[in-house]
């Protein structure tokens, strides 16, 4: 009876053993599922993190090509502008400005992100730092650029004003002069045209030639003085039109046609003025040897003809 107690306890004693260690070996186990876990988490987190900043190095890099674009860009007018010098790439530069302004601060944004939510601190930060300080020397270098611009600009606008003034000012006095000009050329013309009809009148010269029947029909010429008709004096008639007389320039007219077997100047010309061109007993023209003295006295010259085998010249005449 004794020894079946003690095998009884010994066996309750090894199950108790039995179940410790099976209790044990669980927890043990459900730690390490645990650990396990927890690993993972941490590993995967990690990985999350290891991710997003590549993400943001990333767009950082991204973001510092894109300001470099807008530089090239913004160099391109500012050469195109010493190039050329016929537009204003003021405006153009602003605007490429304010876009890498604008970028810069997106990159600030992303690395203050690093540094706080992450915790990161790399020679990469530094060196992105680094050029931040000096995208911004080229940046106020950029704007200094500008604004010499806009000083030379304001210098070329007051220049172009005032030449534009001066323009202007030139452009209404030669409207003036042009309308002075007009004024004198008109005046001019008026004395010129008096002055050729007035030379015209002065050069113009008028002559008749026919028998004396003929003439007196048109009421050129009459007799003066004598006894019925004898001796008297062939004249000019007082009130003969001139328009019955041809017209000439006594400056360029040396010969008067005749054609007759005798003739006979009844006008003032200076017989010394002139002289008979004959042919064959046929006067055939008065040469005018000196047109001033032949038209000094008179501007009419008349002469009287009649044919070789005609009768006494006065009665006939």
């Amino acid at each position: 009876m004794e020894k079946r107690t003690r095998s009884t306890a010994k066996n309750i004693l090894i199950a108790v053993l039995i179940l410790f260690s099976a209790v044990t070996f669980t927890l043990a186990y459900l730690q390490y599922e645990e650990k396990l876990g927890y690993m993972e988490k941490v590993s995967n987190a990690e990985s999350r993190g290891e991710q997003k900043v590549f993400e943001i190095y990333q767009r950082i890099d991204q973001n510092l090509a894109a300001i470099r674009e807008r530089e090239g860009l913004i160099k391109n007018t500012i050469n195109a502008r010493n190039r050329e010098g016929s537009f204003d790439p003021e405006d153009k530069i602003n605007r490429q400005i304010e876009i890498i302004e604008r970028i810069m601060q997106q990159n600030r944004d992303l690395i203050t992100s690093l540094n706080t939510e992450l915790n990161i601190k790399d020679d990469k930060l530094q060196d992105y730092r680094k050029t931040e300080k000096n995208l911004w020397v080229r940046i106020n270098e950029y704007k200094d650029i500008v604004d010499a611009l806009n000083e030379q600009n304001e210098i070329l606008y007051k220049d172009l004003e005032m030449k534009e003034f001066e323009k202007a000012s030139l452009e209404l006095a030669l409207q003036e002069l042009d309308e002075r000009i007009e004024q004198k050329v008109a005046l001019i013309s008026e004395k010129n045209e008096q002055i050729y009809h007035k030379e015209k009148e002065l050069n113009t010269g008028y002559y008749a030639v026919g028998t004396y029947r003929e003439l007196k029909e048109k009421e050129i010429v009459e007799k003066e003085g004598g006894f019925l008709g004898i001796a008297a004096v062939k004249t000019l008639n007082a009130g003969f039109d001139p328009t019955m007389l041809f017209e000439i320039d006594t400056r360029t007219v040396r010969e008067i046609p005749v054609w007759a077997g005798k003739a006979e100047i009844i006008t003032n010309q200076d017989p010394d003025s002139y002289t008979y061109e004959a042919y064959n007993g046929i006067i055939e023209r008065i040469r005018i040897e000196d047109p001033e003295k032949f038209w000094e006295k008179s501007k009419y010259l008349v002469v009287i003809v009649r044919d070789l085998y005609e009768g006494e010249l006065a009665e006939a005449w």
